[in-house]
């Protein structure tokens, strides 16, 4: 078990490493297989498969994401007496758009799919009672979409375009911290988050030329979630993210 929990945090930090962008992650603080009652019905792994919706977050300097879908697959392992869980991401993009005001013109960047991976880590913390714990989840996730072309007040340019130079980066560190109750068909948790993002954005066409790197506008925010047990390995999920952002989550986890 100690050198299968070892290659995962080798694997978190190759990709750490890498200098890629990424769009707002969920949360899903420890669920099922972290709290006593479940424990032992439960394998020591698990794979979700996620469809992650970003409607709105704002960033500085009159920016904001206003559309990201994910289609993601999360591989977890459970080590240290069920309460630490590493994982991976390994995904896509499918749609990221992002506006932005500059001297008063409109900028919308409208992104190409893209190949997306991070990385992070769920701690059960502190188990208050077999169906209620306190827990913690790290997150790193990243993706380095192409932009197919920005719409400057309404008139598009595309890379390829003759004098036309355009990009979108952009990274994220979330921290989360909450609460998660279960009863025997059902998963409740919640609580606070903490995400800083960098977002470089660039756009070279028309009349403009612009370059700027944003942070969030707001660091804070919130999440609820819920996982219905549909089978002894099978559960099935939805999340929402407040404030900060606001986004939409569905995944379902099959326990092995």
């Amino acid at each position: 078990m100690i050198k299968k929990f070892l290659i995962f945090l080798i694997i978190q930090g190759l990709i750490l490493n890498f200098p890629l962008g990424i769009f707002s992650a969920s949360v899903h603080v420890p669920g099922r297989p972290l709290l006593g009652t479940q424990v032992s019905s439960m394998p020591p792994a698990n794979i979700a498969i996620e469809g992650d919706f970003v409607v709105d977050r704002k960033l500085q300097k009159d920016a904001q994401i206003t559309r990201a879908n994910w289609a993601t697959l999360k591989a977890t392992g459970i080590f240290m007496d069920d309460k630490v869980q590493p994982y991976i991401l390994f995904g896509a993009l499918l749609d990221g758009e992002i506006k932005q005001e500059v001297n008063n013109v409109d900028i919308k960047y409208i992104t190409e799919d893209a190949f997306a991976w991070g990385a992070g880590t769920t701690i059960l913390l502190y188990e208050i009672t077999d169906t209620l714990g306190l827990g913690l989840d790290v997150k790193y996730r990243q993706t380095s979409p192409a932009v197919n072309k920005v719409k400057i007040d309404d008139v598009s340019f595309s890379e390829s375009d003759d004098g036309v130079d355009l990009n979108c980066q952009y990274q994220e560190w979330q921290a989360a911290l909450g609460l998660c109750g279960i009863t025997e068909n059902f998963i409740g948790y919640g609580g606070i988050k903490y995400s800083d993002v960098k977002t470089l954005l660039k756009a070279k066409a028309g009349n403009m030329d612009t370059k700027k790197t944003l942070s969030g506008a707001n660091k804070l925010g919130v999440f609820l979630g819920c996982e219905f047990i549909l089978s002894d390995n099978t559960t099935l999920g939805f999340e929402g993210r407040f404030i900060d952002e606001q986004a939409y989550s569905m995944f379902v986890t099959v326990h092995f």
